[in-house]
């Protein structure tokens, strides 16, 4: 798979380009996770697995559950749809697709 890409955020709402990535470093520029959610471009196929990881040390990101996609075409589906928020650097969320949605499979905080 190689190596994560690593994507500023640097706004709320910001639409992050995932391709054909697995692996994403995402840097915010925000001590409040809420101030820098993130959306998602939709899966491109069935099983697309896909890593997003907090790099930042004092800033932080959030995933709305039940957001939709960036071309409105998907819905993010976390566990017990519960928004995720880091809280600490290298902790990150793993998400996997049905070919329309992402879906959680595993958390860290």
């Amino acid at each position: 798979p190689g190596s994560p890409t690593t994507v500023s955020v640097t706004a709320d709402n910001q639409v992050i380009q995932v391709g054909t990535l697995s692996y994403i470093r995402l840097v915010s520029d925000n001590a409040t996770a809420a101030n820098r959610t993130i959306v998602l471009t939709p899966p491109l196929c069935v099983g697309h697995m896909l890593f997003l990881e907090n790099a930042s040390p004092s800033n932080h990101f959030h995933i709305a559950h039940g957001q939709a996609n960036a071309s409105l075409a998907g819905t993010v589906y976390l566990a017990g749809a519960a928004d995720y928020s880091t809280n600490r650097q290298k902790c990150g969320i793993t998400l996997t697709s049905d070919g329309v949605n992402w879906i959680e499979m595993s958390r860290t905080n």
